[in-house]
């Protein structure tokens, strides 16, 4: 493969229903999958960076990115650089920034023989990378279910379907909830040891989100500090830490969402590019209101009458929250979360650096 070396990398755009955007070594990118029955769109950038705008400009939200920079990353010997993209933010890679920053905090502790800081932001580095894998695994799992539905010329628009990839798509969301839970509570952890340290050292330990929430959170003076004001909003009914705790609930201790008040089916859709084409899509709903649903079951609702049981789980309801849309946005927000935390540590981030001296055998060491 010739390459463009004004080119950085050739890369692998995820963008929302599944669809992909690719990027090889030089300006041409091109959609997948293309129009129904159409040819394929393909467009030129003008510059390596342009086409972040270009796409947005065009209708597709990005997810994030697979850089493939060398010969091993092009081969498959090493997985490609993957990176999510939050738009929102100045620098659009939170996800990488967060990771680094708390990599970078663990390293400050170990240089101060801190040993509890030290495994928290270790543990929190380690969990970030995870979560946003997690959202790689999501988005790959849409792409498996989209394309062999379009090989099995299957794709009708508007249609409802369930095959054998439909499993491992919800699974991956799933896997995803309890990953983000247990990120979500080992930051919480940190703010009770640390940011809350003096009001948290008197109350039982709080190593979950639950528990800072209960010990501390309920009962502070929301008037003194805004980031307890902000977290006591976050963690109320109606708050995105909350909700993500429901769906995590739901999921370990009641129902699949596949299965939590109806059946649930990947539809077919469709995203508009270019005001006339349609390029294919799918949507994945999960069941909103999850606390709801939990309770209800918990109660019993869900089973007193079994022709009113069935009939709400044949039902075609409503579906509104599609889980890949909804993992992104929740990943966005304790990604931020996270950074904002990360101002809050009693050292400010190093980079780790090594000298000769401290590797044994240095002249052994190959270069890859």
């Amino acid at each position: 493969m010739e390459t463009d070396h004004k080119w950085p990398a050739s890369r692998i755009l995820h963008l929302y229903g599944g669809c992909r955007a690719i990027n090889t070594f030089g300006p041409t990118v091109e959609l997948y999958p293309p129009p129904l029955g159409g040819n394929k769109l393909q467009f030129q950038l003008a510059n390596y960076p342009s086409i972040y705008s270009i796409l947005e400009k065009k209708g597709l939200s990005i997810l994030g990115v697979d850089f493939f920079s060398n010969t091993w990353e092009l081969k498959g010997l090493i997985p490609p650089d993957w990176r999510t993209y939050h738009r929102r933010e100045p620098t659009s890679w939170s996800g990488f920034n967060a990771t680094t920053i708390w990599s970078n905090i663990g390293t400050a502790a170990f240089n101060r023989k801190d040993g509890l800081l030290w495994d928290l932001a270790s543990r929190i580095s380690y969990q970030i990378r995870v979560c946003n894998l997690r959202l790689r695994e999501v988005s790959e799992s849409y792409n498996n279910q989209l394309c062999k539905c379009i090989k099995r010329n299957s794709f009708k628009f508007g249609d409802m379907f369930m095959d054998g990839y439909t499993l491992p798509l919800y699974m991956s969301l799933h896997t995803f909830l309890i990953d983000t839970c247990i990120l979500r509570d080992s930051l919480a952890e940190f703010a009770a040891k640390y940011i809350f340290a003096a009001q948290c050292s008197q109350l039982p330990n709080i190593s979950s989100m639950a528990s800072l929430k209960k010990y501390f959170l309920k009962k502070a003076d929301i008037s003194i500090d805004p980031l307890i004001n902000q977290l006591n909003i976050d963690t109320e009914e109606d708050g995105w830490i909350h909700q993500l705790g429901s769906y995590r609930d739901l999921v370990i201790h009641s129902a699949p969402l596949i299965l939590a008040n109806q059946k649930l089916f990947v539809l077919c859709s469709s995203i508009d590019i270019e005001g006339d084409k349609k390029i294919p899509a799918i949507f994945c709903p999960i069941p909103e209101k999850p606390s709801e649903i939990s309770a209800s079951r918990t109660k019993g609702d869900h089973f007193d009458n079994f022709s009113d049981q069935f009939s709400a789980f044949i039902g075609s309801g409503s579906l509104k929250q599609d889980g890949l849309h909804y993992m992104h946005g929740v990943l966005e927000n304790i990604l931020l979360l996270s950074i904002k935390f990360a101002t809050f540590s009693p050292y400010k981030p190093e980079i780790m650096r090594f000298e000769g001296k401290d590797i044994n055998n240095f002249e052994e060491i190959k270069q890859y």
